[in-house]
C-alpha cells in the first residue's frame, strides 16, 4: 500500500460497508454462512479492503481489490 498508505497512518473504516460474515461479531461465533449484504454496494477494483484472516485474527490486514471474479491476476 506504499505509498498511499505509511507505517504509523491512520486510517477510518466503515466495517458494514460490504455486508456482514461470521467473522464481523466477536470471536466469529455468529452461525453465518457466506456474508450478508446489507443493500450496499458490491467491492470494486481499486477499492482498499481491511481484514482480518481467520487463521491470524491478531494481524489487521490491509489491501487493494486488483481483480475481480472470473479476473486473471498475473504478478
Amino acid at each position: 500500500m506504499k505509498p498511499t498508505l505509511l507505517i504509523g497512518d491512520y486510517l477510518f473504516v466503515n466495517k458494514p460497508a460490504y455486508g456482514f460474515s461470521r467473522y464481523s461479531f466477536p470471536l466469529g461465533l455468529m452461525p453465518i454462512e457466506g456474508r450478508i449484504w446489507n443493500g450496499g454496494r458490491q467491492p470494486q477494483r481499486g477499492d482498499v479492503i481491511v481484514f482480518k484472516l481467520p487463521s491470524n485474527p491478531s494481524i489487521d490486514y490491509i489491501k487493494r481489490i486488483v481483480g475481480m471474479p472470473g479476473d486473471t491476476v498475473q504478478v
